[in-house]
């Protein structure tokens, strides 16, 4: 299922995203992966200058175009994931062994923003092909292989 999402830039750094969905209800996050197309627009580009810019006058403007509010989740990644690059620590390392991943024998990690526990891997083999993953140690849960995502680049060093 496609829908329609729509990010406003300026309301992205506080996590704050708006969907085609104009029940605010239906606006949760999915137990199920869901396709979505992100469009970003200014403020401008709504039709709002910087004196009528207020969150109200945003979300107004963007009700008119048939957008409700959306999950944080929809918002950018790169944001949960910061960085800077660090070296993966002996316990990742140690939890990815314990899992049986030996496609990391080269990574480098960055700690999510919202759970201290969580952290963002990229690995590779040969330098060529890389994954992503999510891994939780404290919690035992591991999500991956993925691609790489979007807006978060590779280290400077590879």
């Amino acid at each position: 299922m496609l829908r329609k999402m729509l990010v406003i830039a300026t309301l992205c750094a506080a996590g704050l995203v708006l969907c085609s969905s104009g029940d605010r209800a239906q606006c949760s996050a999915a137990s199920t992966k869901t396709d979505v197309d992100l469009v970003v627009v200014s403020v401008a580009e709504l039709g709002l200058g910087v004196e009528s810019a207020s969150p109200t006058n945003i979300y107004s403007r963007a009700e008119e175009l048939g957008f409700g509010l959306a999950p944080a989740e929809v918002g950018p990644e790169s944001e949960e994931y910061p960085g800077p690059w660090r070296e993966v620590t002996q316990e990742v390392r140690d939890f990815l062994a314990l899992h049986k991943v030996y496609a990391c024998n080269q990574a480098v990690g960055r700690q999510s923003s919202h759970n201290s526990d969580e952290y963002l891997l990229y690995c590779t083999q040969d330098e060529k092909h890389w994954t992503s993953w999510r891994v939780q140690p404290a919690t035992h849960k591991l999500r991956g292989p993925d691609k790489l995502i979007e807006g978060i680049p590779l280290p400077d060093s590879y």
